[in-house]
């Protein structure tokens, strides 16, 4: 039994439209999974930059009072350290300072 050309010429076509179609259907569930993604990435990053609505508002003031009120005892810690830090620097330089040493300076030798 002889194999005719044209037999084996549709046989490859087939072939090659099956691989084809096996090839393309691989491809768009890759892409359905890509899709589906980006959509939930989008998704997620909506939901990160909505702003959530205010329930209680008092709440939210005494929030503010409390972080006022550590502000202003930071601020006064600060001050204090600064006050301590120039009182410091005032009796370092009163202790090294003497009365006429390092006024005149000897360049003859």
């Amino acid at each position: 039994m002889a194999v005719n050309p044209l037999d084996l010429q549709t046989n490859f076509m087939q072939i090659n439209s099956i691989s084809k179609k096996e090839v393309l259907s691989k491809e768009q569930e890759i892409l359905k999974q890509e899709y589906v993604t980006d959509l939930l990435k989008k998704e997620s990053e909506k939901n990160t930059e909505d702003v959530r609505e205010a329930k209680d508002i008092d709440n939210l003031e005494h929030t503010n009072d409390r972080n006022k009120n550590k502000k202003d005892s930071e601020h006064k810690n600060k001050n204090a350290e600064t006050e301590e830090a120039n009182e410091s620097e005032t009796v370092a330089k009163t202790v090294l300072r003497e009365d006429g040493v390092g006024i005149k300076i000897d360049t003859v030798g």
